[in-house]
């Protein structure tokens, strides 16, 4: 089995942290990390800079709010397949959510890597708190299903979780799950 490097990183705008981001990228050995809270429009995203770092990059943004990017270094994966920008069967106009297939090269088997950056609640009962445990729970579903066609799926993101129901069954038999 292949050994990979991955990362969740909240950056609290890309805009503001590419020189940060830029400079880890290249001081480390990463293969992939998912990036939360970009807070960029796709066509505002940074891709020459990435394409320069020897990086791939999926994304999926909106501008002042939530967004999430998927980097790969091209040196040790081929480029991300069957990418899910928000969940398929979830409308959702927060653009909170991306998956994609990743190859190590030399590896045949994919590995799935679901970054998201998670509503935030606020108050027990309010609208927020309803729509965080709505999109939880369509996130087990998610994630469920896209252990179906995989053996490996790695999730990371920014959470505030409280004990819940709402993301329980996750873990199926004879796959492996990280969360």
């Amino acid at each position: 089995m292949t050994t990979l490097t991955l990362a969740s990183w909240n950056v609290n705008s890309l805009k503001v942290r590419l020189p940060q981001v830029i400079d880890w990228l290249q001081k480390t050995a990463i293969d992939a990390v998912v990036l939360q809270e970009t807070k960029l429009a796709d066509n505002a995203f940074p891709l020459a800079a990435f394409h320069e770092a020897g990086f791939d990059a999926v994304f999926t943004g909106q501008k002042t709010y939530n967004g999430v990017a998927l980097l790969t270094r091209q040196a040790t994966m081929l480029a991300p397949t069957r990418v899910d920008c928000n969940m398929p069967d979830y409308p959702d106009e927060q653009k909170r959510l991306i998956a994609a297939d990743l190859f190590p090269k030399g590896s045949e088997e994919p590995i799935r890597f679901v970054g998201g950056y998670f509503p935030n609640g606020m108050t027990p009962g309010s609208r927020k708190y309803l729509y965080k445990l709505d999109w939880l729970r369509a996130l087990s579903l998610y994630l469920q299903q896209s252990l179906k066609p995989i053996r490996v799926l790695f999730s990371a993101g920014t959470s505030i979780l409280r004990p819940m129901t709402a993301m329980s069954g996750i873990r199926s038999a004879g796959k492996t799950v990280f969360w």
